[in-house]
């Protein structure tokens, strides 16, 4: 029996440069588009091969020596990967913005009159950046009418990204910046201090990345819009963690002898932040007007609601005017107590899904107005204090990194992997060389018999035989296709996850096909000449990727799931390579099923 299963949209493989060939630092032959590579680099490291001095940008994992051009492992602590946005906004156009900032109904009248600017500030402040694809099943109820609801299975597919500030800048109200991937150019450490303030980052790591998990799957959770929810499974599919550096114009004024600040995208021109002198007459006129719109809808709306009301269930209308002239009255007085300073705070530039208090954030918060008394350049100092020790912890870590050279095993002839490379083919032997942290080993990867004699290429595959085990498989709605999931996973399966780098939608699909078909593979010896792609997957990834098809395939079935507990048991781990050829713009398998 002959299987010839289509792998959409993966583009054939790209040639295996010779060894001798100089290739820039985490380049790849695999399907995923190189990115440029961060230019920034650590304390230099010594080549094993010629003692020559290798910069080593942060976050990388394989760099290439400038003279030899032989490629090494960077074992130990690598730091994240940097990425800077380039300056688009000169001190022209940023006193501009700031100029156009000082006028507004709130703000003092004679504000744009007298204000005087007395400096502006260039700085390069550090953002967290996490981008990954969101995938996962939420099972629960949404509602049907105004009475009832019905199951819901949303699925969830998704590449998201999320950013915050790596330093306190609470002072200046910027949390987040707005920047997409192709905004990203590589970090330049030496232009960037030249050109302005760089600060480095001071607020942990670790926490960043949950805070990204958690914004996720608020979103999730939010496109779900579920009433209520029973079971969710979301899993985040090859995340990727940055350091962005963000160009902003810190502009400092002077009115009636205080001084205010405002912040200005350095890549846009538009304004981040700002703080200037309230209104007097605005103030009163809100404190006077809230007052009384706020009693009128509170007391007249109250009556009219009450009047209104047809039954027990009618409460609601009965509180709006309540929630609505409270509200107004309380905007009033915060107006009026707290106007004397006011703030400017963008929603673009808030925390992810941050509230803002009251009217988007338009009035400061209690716990904000001991930070409304301390200037710019008070903050500008304490940053620039915690870089400077920053820097200097960075230079300690990074004695603790070394190089290993990147040599095959077997023939000693020279690699040149891909940064995310995890298994590659030595282009002297043909060898399959697994690249881990402790270093170099041959990898016992098997090929599968082809249909043909002489494939195109061969594609990488953790190969696994796997159980689902259902600890419990509840449903809603009254019908149930439990015994149907319990026959397809009463056995042994055998399961199939792509390893280099393809589309996670096109990942998914064939594992899912190849599950369902249990194709049977018969290992050969390694033809003559047999190239295959990198493996840039790990097993780590390819777990969560089968998380997500387990789900998908029970959710698929004719009925309503609302709970889903398994236990799944992987074993013989195996990578195997089966022959494929070119279709179109992807590839198609010739294996041999039995």
């Amino acid at each position: 029996m002959t299987t010839e299963t289509p792998l959409p949209n993966v583009p054939p493989a790209a040639p295996v440069p010779p060894a001798s060939a100089p290739i820039p630092p985490g380049s790849a032959s695999s399907t995923a588009a190189p990115r440029p590579t961060p230019r920034e680099s650590s304390q230099g490291l010594i080549c094993p091969n010629c003692a020559g001095v290798v910069p080593v940008a942060e976050g990388l994992r394989v760099v290439q020596c400038p003279y030899c051009n032989l490629h090494s492992l960077v074992q130990g602590e690598r730091g994240v990967r940097r990425w800077q946005v380039a300056r688009q906004v000169d001190r022209g156009r940023a006193e501009e913005a700031v100029r156009g900032f000082l006028g507004g109904m709130r703000k003092a009248r004679d504000l744009r009159r007298l204000a005087t600017i007395d400096e502006m500030v260039l700085a390069y402040l550090p953002f967290w950046r996490v981008e990954a694809t969101v995938a996962g099943w939420l099972f629960g109820r949404v509602r049907k009418d105004e009475d009832e609801t019905k199951p819901d299975e949303h699925y969830v597919f998704e590449s998201m990204h999320w950013n915050d500030a790596a330093v306190d800048v609470a002072e200046f109200g910027v949390h987040r910046i707005v920047v997409s991937r192709d905004d990203l150019s590589p970090f330049d450490s030496q232009t960037l201090h030249a050109e302005a303030m760089v600060f480095e980052p001071s607020e942990s790591r670790t926490a960043a990345l949950d805070e990204a998990r958690n914004y996720f799957v608020r979103r999730a959770r939010k496109a779900a819009a579920q009433k209520t929810t029973s079971y969710e499974n979301i899993q985040l599919l090859r995340p990727e963690f940055a350091l962005v550096y963000f160009p902003v114009w810190i502009g400092r004024y002077s009115y009636r002898n205080r001084t205010y600040q405002v912040v200005v995208d350095g890549a846009s021109g538009r304004v981040m932040y700002g703080k200037a002198p309230g209104n007097i007459l605005y103030r009163a006129i809100a404190l006077v007007g809230g007052l009384a719109v706020g009693n009128l809808v509170l007391v007249n709306g109250t009556i009219l609601a009450a009047l209104a009301q047809t039954d027990d269930d009618s409460l609601g209308l009965l509180l709006l005017p309540i929630a609505v002239g409270a509200g107004l009255i309380l905007y009033g007085y915060r107006q009026f107590r707290y106007g004397e300073e006011v703030e400017d705070k963008p929603r673009d530039f808030q925390k992810a899904d941050a509230e803002g208090g009251l009217l988007g954030g338009a009035i400061p918060s209690m716990g904000d107005l001991p930070k409304m008394m301390k200037t710019g350049m008070t903050v500008l100092e304490d940053l620039e204090k915690m870089s400077r020790q920053r820097r200097a912890r960075n230079r300690v870590s990074k004695t603790n990194m070394k190089l290993l050279l990147l040599r095959c095993p077997r023939c000693n002839h020279a690699l040149t992997p891909g940064n995310d490379d995890v298994v590659v083919q030595c282009p002297n032997c043909h060898a399959a060389v697994a690249i881990s942290e402790g270093g170099l080993q041959l990898s016992p990867a098997q090929y599968a018999a082809s249909t043909e004699p002489r494939p195109e290429t061969w594609l990488p595959f953790w190969v696994y035989r796997g159980q689902v085990t259902f600890q419990s498989r509840r449903t809603q709605g009254g019908r149930s296709a439990t015994e149907e999931a319990q026959k397809f996973w009463g056995q042994p399966r055998r399961i199939y996850i792509p390893a280099w780098a393809c589309e996670l939608a096109d990942a998914r699909d064939l594992v899912t096909d190849l599950l369902a078909k249990q194709p049977t593979l018969s290992a050969i010896t390694p033809p003559e000449d047999a190239a295959f792609l990198p493996a840039a997957i790990t097993t780590e990834d390819g777990r969560k990727l089968l998380e997500l098809v387990i789900v998908t395939l029970e959710a698929q079935r004719k009925d309503w799931l609302e709970s889903l507990k398994y236990e799944l048991k992987l074993d013989s781990e195996a990578l195997w390579l089966l022959p494929a050829q070119r279709a179109g713009d992807g590839w198609t398998l010739l294996i041999k099923g039995g």
